[in-house]
Order: C-alpha cells, then sequence, then structure tokens
C-alpha cells in the first residue's frame, strides 16, 4: 500500500483500551475521529503538495489497515511517465520533496509533516471531547457518584 513516508497516530492503542473498558456507544465516536482525522490528513497533504502532473497528490492515500489508519503515498507504478523508475513512482519522488534531494537539486517541500501537523489541534479536541464522554458515561454506570 504505502510507502516512502508514512504517519501514524501514537497512542492510540492505550487509547483504544480504555476505551474498550467502557459501553460501546464511545467504540463509535472514537472510530468516526479517526477516520476524520485521517482524511484531514490526506486532504490537507494534498494541499501542500508539489504541483506536478498531479500524480503525487493522487498517489497521497488514506486506508485502514486493522485498527489503524495510514496517511501516505501509495506505491503504485506509472510507466507512462517516462524516464527511470523512480520518475515513474510517486512514492519515491515524494519522499524526495518531502525530505530534500540534494543530488536532483530538489528543494525540501514538506507536505506530509505540515498536514499532519495541522491536523493535530483538531484531534486533540475530538480526544477531549471524547473523554468527556467517556466521564459522563462512567457517571451515569456508577449512579453519578
Amino acid at each position: 500500500m504505502a510507502s516512502g513516508v508514512v504517519f501514524n497516530l501514537d497512542g492510540i492503542k492505550a487509547l483504544k483500551d480504555v476505551f474498550g473498558q467502557i459501553p460501546g456507544v464511545i467504540q463509535q465516536p472514537l472510530q468516526n475521529l479517526e477516520r476524520t482525522t485521517a482524511y484531514a490528513v490526506k486532504a490537507r497533504a494534498q494541499g501542500f503538495a508539489p504541483r506536478d502532473k498531479g500524480d503525487l497528490i493522487n498517489a497521497i492515500s488514506a486506508q485502514k489497515s486493522g485498527q489503524s489508519w495510514i496517511v501516505g503515498l501509495l506505491d503504485v507504478s506509472l510507466p507512462s511517465r517516462g524516464g527511470n523508475t523512480a520518475h515513474q513512482h510517486p512514492s519515491v519522488y515524494g519522499v524526495w520533496y518531502e525530505y530534500g534531494f540534494t543530488h536532483r537539486k530538489i528543494a525540501r517541500h514538506s507536505f506530509m509533516r505540515p498536514a499532519a501537523e495541522a491536523t493535530t489541534p483538531e484531534w486533540l479536541a475530538g480526544v477531549d471531547r471524547l473523554w468527556r464522554e467517556i466521564e459522563n458515561a462512567a457517571a451515569a454506570l456508577g449512579g453519578g457518584s
């Protein structure tokens, strides 16, 4: 699926373990938050990505893998682009743009990291909302004590 630059939401397993101990009503909001966050990172990365023929932008993907969401570059081959194999794989030259590549005279033009960083406040706000829901659910289970 993805190669090159991949971002993961750290701490999600621990958060899911905690959520697993409370009513199922919390599970769906967490899954919705994860999905929304992954697609927000994808959209921002597409907006920040260098404008070429659109191959790099189209290769940015958000996909669920097991219990996690992965936002990264699809490992696709575009033989119609010609050149060597690196030019045919957006996942290869996407990494060049993200970090820069001196030998090819490609300046750093990060797009994945800024997308993840720009989405972090939304993620944290969503987690805060979920924690409040957990507290409310726990209070309801405990009879308000």
